[in-house]
């Protein structure tokens, strides 16, 4: 299988051109033709899973990117957290703390 485009390198100038768009349009109108398990592999990569939690469907990957940007690791202890539970561990700039796990 092709490298799938939420993965290749964008072209020389940085830009995402209009195949990559037309296959990503793809993938998710065949994603969408799999909604509830069915016993077949993904109808978008062909692996040993379904299209709802394929690393080629770019709907995956945009709300993967999204909850990882509300995230917050900590150095220290490897944690991570939620923006409330990060204030928790690490405290509010105010307070210019170390954080828990350190404490």
């Amino acid at each position: 299988m092709k490298k799938g485009v939420i993965y290749r390198k964008p072209n020389r100038f940085g830009w995402i051109n209009k195949s990559d768009y037309e296959e990503a349009i793809n993938n998710l109108v065949e994603a969408s033709k799999q909604l509830r398990p069915d016993g077949n592999c993904c109808i978008i990569c062909g692996d040993c899973h379904q299209a709802w939690e394929c690393h080629h469907n770019p709907l995956v990957m945009a709300r993967k990117q999204v909850k990882q940007q509300n995230q917050f690791r900590c150095f220290h202890c490897g944690g991570v957290f939620s923006s409330k539970n990060a204030r928790i561990h690490f405290g509010t700039l105010e307070e210019a703390r170390n954080p828990l796990c350190v404490l």
